[in-house]
């Protein structure tokens, strides 16, 4: 996991500017900023956090301190390079695996009130490798905190879900909001998928390795990590105006038709 982001680096960060990734960071929005309202005083914690993306806006989204850790040193230096001075009290960055316990550097605290994982979840290979993140999730987050992470799509039927990316079975432009998704080959255990993800950025490329496993395998994971709490998928909500899409998305409405069918990522909820 490693290699490929240090390879990728900062050029991460034009992945943000894809309709797909807009439509990723409103929802987000939505889904954390009552939890970050609900205090005075809200920390987070964001698990792979990249070049600190969703660590900046956490804090322009009402979060008072922001710990971000990422197993990729030059993610985590692009993230640092990028952080404003003003900020840096409340922003602080390190380098971790966040797939093994982690014990942070950079912080007064070991809990949280919020633990983000965007696109965590999706280096898990294994019912043990999920349950390992989530029992590092659950170790950091304080009794009535809340995880918030965005995974791959959470299809009821996974099998017949990554038959809509197979080119030979379909004739969708899988490019059409950004990224492409290729499900590469079953993973021995019989849960899920290997997957190489392109986005289509300049100016080149960007492509990286990751899994789409079951549902049902987060579910399991989640609660057998220490995260007992409601959990809840949420509703991932399109513009529902035109002059909303233009407005926000820089597209007329019917640039999403279709989205739904086949949609790029989902929102997962779990309270402890």
């Amino acid at each position: 996991m490693s290699t490929q982001y240090d390879e990728i680096g900062l050029s991460y960060e034009s992945m943000k500017r894809l309709p797909a990734a807009s439509l990723e960071r409103a929802n987000l929005r939505a889904t954390v900023t009552p939890f970050l309202n609900a205090n005075t005083e809200t920390s987070v914690l964001d698990l792979a956090c990249g070049t600190g993306y969703y660590s900046r806006l956490l804090l322009s989204w009402g979060a008072s301190r922001v710990v971000g850790v990422d197993i990729s040193p030059t993610m985590v230096d692009a993230a640092r390079s990028q952080t404003p001075p003003e900020a840096s009290e409340k922003l602080v960055f390190e380098v971790g695996d966040c797939t093994q316990p982690l014990t942070l550097r950079q912080s007064t605290t070991e809990q949280f009130d919020i633990v983000l994982g965007a696109w965590l979840l999706n280096y898990a290979g294994t019912r043990a490798e999920m349950t390992r993140m989530f029992a590092n999730i659950a170790s950091h987050l304080r009794p009535g905190g809340h995880f918030v992470g965005i995974t791959p799509h959470p299809a009821i039927d996974l099998d017949k879900f990554a038959e809509l990316f197979d080119p030979e079975k379909t004739d969708r432009d899988q490019a059409r909001y950004g990224v492409s998704v290729a499900y590469t080959g079953r993973i021995p255990e019989g849960y899920g998928y290997r997957t190489k993800i392109t986005a289509h950025v300049q100016p080149r490329e960007i492509s990286f390795e990751n899994y789409h496993l079951d549902r049902s395998i987060y579910e399991a994971c989640a609660r057998e990590g220490g995260l007992k709490g409601n959990l809840e998928w949420k509703e991932i909500r399109l513009p529902q105006t035109d002059e909303e899409s233009r407005r926000e998305y820089d597209a007329a409405l019917a640039f999403w038709t279709g989205y739904h069918e086949a949609p790029h990522f989902g929102i997962l909820v779990i309270g402890k």
